[in-house]
């Protein structure tokens, strides 16, 4: 079989699609011998990285979310069909480009702009711009694509909520996998570093971007309550990509606030893992997620876990997290406190955590979109 695997995320590695590509495509040649790829990228060099004799490359320059890719590459896919069999294309981030020449597979991470906009941003002309976008292109996916890998079984029921004429057969879910990264213990180097930057107290650690639906503002007030008469105790926000906030901007401000929560707007990786395994909890209350990489992070290092209790986070969590309504700030700092005050609910979740973690694996999530592709597949090729 041969794929056309948009692999423009793959020139900058370090973002979450990124890492989803890179681990998904190294375990797809792995998996599946008959497999040939041609990667679609800003700049050569991508077939070298993986496998040259299974690889090849089209170069396609322009970003992978600009109007070009809607109307551009799907053309240049056409030309190239006449020099080279392509039998499936995958895009791996939600947009499928108009006038492809073979059948396609779309990953879906999540329908949040469709949900609800207030997912995304408070910023009404954020709402209006770019979650008009990927509105429009969710949309334009959904009714084009052959076939959808959903990366939770929450993105997959959102889908056919939202679009009551989509089969769910036209759906597989691929759930992500966590690097191994995560499991192998940090140095003493990498806990001293990171000691330095938040301190010798304990401390409960979140990790996310500045999207409303990462429940920022409910975290902050729900730790403050949890622990308002602790002063040994700090809250680690690791926000990154911090946009205008005017609500975290005035809670951080007050004076209990100013003393036990400290914002880190950028980690590297090798200190996130140490931030992972120093936590005395990890807090994830998103109230919507297409899945929650994070969540598995922190279980690898035996972190106990505090997440919401629906959609994917409790999906990704099932019983080796302690679950809370996301919406109530009393729920969120009662489980908080549970976790904190109670070392034998702590040893339980830390070891259902580990266990959790270990079965996301790339080679699940690769198994799975093999799947998808054969199912895209034109009727009556061979792999």
């Amino acid at each position: 079989m041969r794929v056309v695997f948009d692999a423009r995320y793959l020139n900058n590695p370090s973002s979450g699609i990124g890492v989803y590509c890179d681990n998904l495509l190294r375990n797809l040649l792995s998996l599946e011998p008959a497999l040939h790829f041609t990667l679609v990228s800003r700049k050569a060099g991508l077939a070298e990285r993986y496998d040259a004799t299974r690889c090849d490359e089209l170069i396609f320059r322009f970003a992978p979310r600009s109007f070009a890719t809607l109307w551009a590459l799907g053309p240049l896919l056409r030309r190239e069909q006449a020099k080279r069999r392509f039998d499936v294309f995958h895009s791996p981030f939600n947009i499928i480009p108009s006038a492809l020449p073979c059948n396609s597979v779309v990953t879906i991470h999540d329908i949040m702009q469709i949900q609800d906009p207030r997912n995304i941003a408070t910023s009404r002309f954020v709402q209006n711009t770019a979650g008009l976008f990927w509105r429009t292109r969710i949309r334009h996916a959904v009714g084009h694509a052959t076939h959808i890998a959903a990366v939770s079984g929450a993105t997959k029921s959102a889908l056919v909520e939202h679009f009551p004429t989509l089969s769910p057969e036209r759906i597989t879910v691929t759930p992500n996998g966590v690097d191994r990264y995560f499991f192998d213990p940090p140095s003493e180097a990498e806990i001293q570093q990171a000691r330095r930057r938040v301190g010798s107290q304990r401390f409960v650690l979140c990790v996310g971007n500045e999207s409303p639906h990462k429940n920022h503002a409910r975290a902050v007030r729900a730790f403050l309550r949890a622990f308002e008469h602790d002063s040994d105790i700090r809250f680690v926000l690791v926000r990154r990509s911090v946009r205008h906030d005017p609500e975290m901007v005035r809670l951080l401000a007050e004076p209990d606030a100013r003393q036990k929560v400290l914002v880190l707007e950028h980690t590297e990786l090798p200190i996130l893992r140490a931030l992972y395994a120093e936590a005395h909890v990890f807090f994830f209350p998103s109230w919507v997620e297409g899945f929650g990489i994070p969540i598995l992070e922190a279980m690898a290092t035996c972190t106990p876990v505090v997440t919401g209790d629906r959609n994917a986070p409790a999906e990704v969590a099932g019983d080796a997290a302690l679950l809370a309504d996301p919406y109530d700030v009393s729920a969120l700092a009662d489980a908080l406190s549970r976790v904190d005050s109670d070392p034998a609910l702590r040893r339980q979740l830390a070891e259902k955590g580990r266990r959790r973690a270990s079965e996301y694996t790339w080679t699940r999530c690769a198994q799975a979109t093999l799947d998808a592709y054969r199912r895209a597949q034109p009727t009556g090729r061979a792999s």
